[in-house]
């Protein structure tokens, strides 16, 4: 072997053990990543199912939010009810108030008039 093929071999071993460190520091790298892709995976896993924790809590709340909605607008409707009814009755109570009150007055008109008849009727007697 002559100095230069020995040259030459030693540039070839140097480029053969420069090639293995650069696949074994991409094979390196490849497994860090891929634990890392994996630790990513698994954390954006874990956000996701946060999210949908919160989307279901939001979700429930929501519909809480509607039912005593819809529950406070049925009591808001039945007050307004009772109040339209309570008014009724009021008009109900001063339309008696006036019946009785005329029915009163028309009982005395007729009392008056029969006292004033049997007074006359007694007079006539006497």
């Amino acid at each position: 072997m002559t100095i230069e093929e020995a040259r030459r071999n030693k540039m070839l071993q140097d480029l053969r053990q420069s090639l293995d460190e650069l696949i074994n520091a991409h094979n390196a790298l490849f497994e860090q990543t891929e634990k890392d892709s994996g630790f990513i995976w698994d954390e954006l896993t874990k956000i996701l199912e946060g999210i949908d924790a919160l989307k279901r809590s939001v979700l429930e709340q929501s519909n809480k939010s509607s039912s005593f909605h819809t529950k406070a607008k049925g009591i808001s409707d039945r007050v307004s009810d009772l109040e339209a009814r309570q008014k009724d009755r009021e008009a109900d109570i001063k339309r008696l108030q006036h019946d009785l009150s005329s029915y009163q007055i028309g009982c005395g008109r007729t009392i008056i008039e029969i006292q004033m008849r049997l007074d006359r009727l007694e007079k006539g007697k006497g």
